[in-house]
Order: C-alpha cells, then sequence, then structure tokens
C-alpha cells in the first residue's frame, strides 16, 4: 500500500508484480470454459427472438383465453341487468321482484397445464446437425412457456435421463447454463 492507505479505497492501481499474467490468462479462460453453455443458450436465444415473441402471443391468445369470460345471463340477482331481457320480461307482464334478467360473471375454466419436453440426445442428432434446430426449439417452447408460467419440465435422453428443467422451477441463468450443455451430451452419447 502507499502512503495514502489502501490502495483500492483511494483508486490507486495495484503493483503490476503483484498480478501474475499467467493466472490472469488462467482466470479468463477458465471463465470462458465455464460459461460456455450460457453463451450457446444466449446466442441461440437472441437468434430466434423474434420466433419467441410470435409464439408468445399466439399461444397467449389459446392458453390464457380462459380468463377473459363473459356475462351469463338468466338469474334473480347478479351484477348487471340484461337490459333487451329484462324489456321482454316488461312486455310480458314479469314483475321486477321476479325478472330473471340479472348477469353474472361466467367462471372461467380453469385448467392446468404441464408440458413435459423430451429431446433426443443420442448420438444419431449429430448427423446433418439435427441437433442444432431441436435445441432451436428447445429454446424457443422453453422460453414462451416459462413467459406464459405454463408448468414445464424439460427433459433430455441418450443412454441416460438428463433433467435440465424440473416442474415447479422457473427459469434461471443456471437452468439456461445446463441446458447449452445438450450439444455435449450428443457428442459423449455412447449411442453413436
Amino acid at each position: 500500500p502507499t502512503a495514502g492507505g489502501d490502495p483500492l479505497r483511494t483508486g490507486a492501481t495495484p503493483d503490476p508484480i503483484d498480478i501474475d499474467p499467467a493466472v490472469l490468462a488462467y482466470k479468463e479462460r477458465l471463465n470462458r470454459e465455464i460459461h460456455t453453455d450460457a453463451n450457446v443458450y444466449e446466442s441461440t436465444r437472441r437468434e430466434i427472438l423474434p420466433l419467441i415473441a410470435k409464439l408468445e402471443a399466439d399461444l397467449r391468445e389459446i392458453f390464457l383465453e380462459r380468463k377473459t369470460k363473459g356475462w351469463q345471463s338468466g338469474h334473480r340477482y347478479g351484477k348487471r341487468l340484461g337490459i333487451s331481457r329484462r324489456m321482454q320480461e316488461k312486455a310480458k307482464g314479469i314483475p321486477a321482484m321476479e325478472s330473471q334478467a340479472w348477469q353474472k360473471r361466467e367462471l372461467p375454466d380453469e385448467r392446468e397445464y404441464a408440458i413435459t419436453l423430451l429431446v433426443d440426445l443420442s448420438g444419431s442428432m449429430n448427423k446433418n446437425k439435427k441437433i442444432q434446430e431441436t435445441f432451436k426449439a428447445v429454446v424457443l417452447l422453453a422460453e414462451v412457456l416459462n413467459r406464459l408460467s405454463i408448468k414445464l419440465e424439460v427433459l433430455g435422453f441418450n443412454d441416460e435421463l438428463y433433467e435440465y428443467q424440473p416442474f415447479g422451477e422457473p427459469m434461471s441463468n443456471k437452468i439456461r447454463e445446463h441446458m447449452g450443455g445438450m450439444f455435449a451430451e450428443v457428442e459423449d452419447s455412447c449411442c453413436k
């Protein structure tokens, strides 16, 4: 340290003698190797981002339409009055106390979706670069279904079973990084 105190607190740079270039090079290489799978996933995700947005919009209409239901008429009480029905009742002489012109909100059709993606990671996926297209599809579906909060499980298989995203676990960088390792599983497969 200098006479002014701690070099990290004063903004001064540490002595170049203290930093070994071989250690820095090793740290950079190690960092690249650790995050290489995440980079594969992220580069693929960036490549298909327009498809993700389009598919999300299309599937949102299908999966989430259940939340926007209309009004059900024919009740003796409710939140809204069906004017046309009440006018018909009035013409028939039905008193207001016996009216069935009130409307209630329809209960949504609650469906609980759970989807499993099962990805073939056998050695045959290396032929004609099938794994690249399969990986794009997995990234597309995983991103869209996670954005729509639909329960998703992503599994891969060759001679073993690999769990990339278990049910109930939201998408995270750790899961994305783990999914980026699908290419390595195809390469390491004994089923070539």
